[in-house]
Parts: C-alpha cells; sequence; structure tokens
C-alpha cells in the first residue's frame, strides 16, 4: 500500500479528472470499477446500526467533490436515507471517520 501522504498528493493532482480508484488507491479502467461495485463485500467499508439508525461508509470508486473523495459515509434512518455525513480520500481515513462518527452518534442518543 501506498504512504498516506503520497497518495493524497497524487489525489490532489488528479483533481476534475476521471480517474478510478480501488480501496488502496490503485488507479483502475472502468470495467474493473464496474465489477468492483458489484460486490457489496468489497463496497461497504464500514455499517453499524444504532437503534433506528444506521450508520454506513462505503468505497464509491470514483472521486466526489472538489476533494476528490473516494468514500462516503451516510445516515439512514428507518431505512430511509437522511444525508451524507462525510466523505473520505483514503481507506484509512474512512475507517477512521466512520469510527468517530458511530462514537458521536451514540453519544448523542444516550444523552437524549
Amino acid at each position: 500500500m501506498q504512504d498516506e501522504e503520497e497518495l493524497l498528493q497524487k489525489i490532489e493532482n488528479e483533481r476534475f479528472k476521471n480517474v478510478y480508484r480501488d480501496k488502496n488507491g490503485n488507479k483502475i479502467d472502468s470495467e474493473k470499477l464496474e465489477e468492483l461495485l458489484r460486490d457489496p463485500d468489497y463496497k461497504i467499508v464500514a455499517g453499524e446500526c444504532i437503534d433506528n439508525f444506521y450508520i454506513s461508509t462505503v468505497w464509491l470508486g470514483i472521486g466526489f467533490g472538489l476533494g476528490i473523495h473516494y468514500f462516503e459515509t451516510a445516515s439512514f434512518k428507518d431505512g430511509k436515507f437522511i444525508d451524507v455525513i462525510n466523505r473520505y480520500s483514503t481507506l484509512m481515513q474512512a475507517k477512521k471517520g466512520h469510527q468517530e462518527i458511530v462514537k458521536l452518534m451514540k453519544e448523542n442518543l444516550s444523552n437524549g
């Protein structure tokens, strides 16, 4: 796996270009992107139910937004989409961000 800072610099340099990347930051073509997007075990980074909420972090494969984000965490309530909470450029950021959001959600719900 590439060094985190090196990968972030490569991603920044690709701003406004259609570049597909796997979860580890390696460039892939559109056929590989489609194959990986069909695999839920690959696409889903993390998911957790908290009361009637579901927090989901997934790999997107193509960069979104000005910061070129390949992952996003979204919230759902009673099975319905609420909002995108955050987006990330790397798998490491996505895993850490997911854990932080879950922790905050649990704290907020326990405090009423």
